[in-house]
């Protein structure tokens, strides 16, 4: 880790990329098993300025294998990633409202990896995620 630059991390689905089960008007960037997935407008000039600028790495509330096969296709020099993390790495909280089960991401785990998180810089579309650190995120 680098003590000057910060860590940018990037959520997948909408906010690197669109994947949707049934096509949209245009040809798909390529297909994974179910989905037909498409790239952010403009992706590979984002990812060059992140790369540049900032440590970088994608932390996703999907499962490992989706994650890894996705990533696999879009970052071709993956071993730049500082870390790729999964739903496996996400924290599991109810939500008194719905009822229900969600997937947080709780940047504390990246801290305990020696990031302060005022050098965290965290886009992802929905703010919900970050609940316990939304001074960390930018919303896509």
């Amino acid at each position: 880790m680098s003590c000057f630059q910060k860590l940018l991390i990037l959520d997948l689905d909408e906010t690197l990329i669109f994947s949707t089960e049934i096509p949209l008007e245009y040809p798909e960037c390529f297909k994974v098993p179910n989905y037909y997935v498409y790239l952010r407008p403009n992706f590979k000039y984002f990812i060059e300025y992140c790369f540049d600028n900032f440590e970088v790495a994608v932390w996703t509330a999907s499962s490992r294998d989706y994650a890894d096969e996705i990533i696999d296709r879009i970052f071709p020099d993956r071993h730049k990633l500082v870390f790729l993390w999964s739903n496996d790495r996400c924290t599991l909280k109810f939500h008194w409202q719905t009822g229900d089960y969600e997937f947080i991401k709780d940047l504390k785990k990246v801290k305990k990896r020696g990031y302060p998180l005022e050098k965290i810089l965290f886009v992802d579309d929905r703010p919900e995620n970050l609940i316990r650190q939304y001074s960390n995120l930018n919303s896509s």
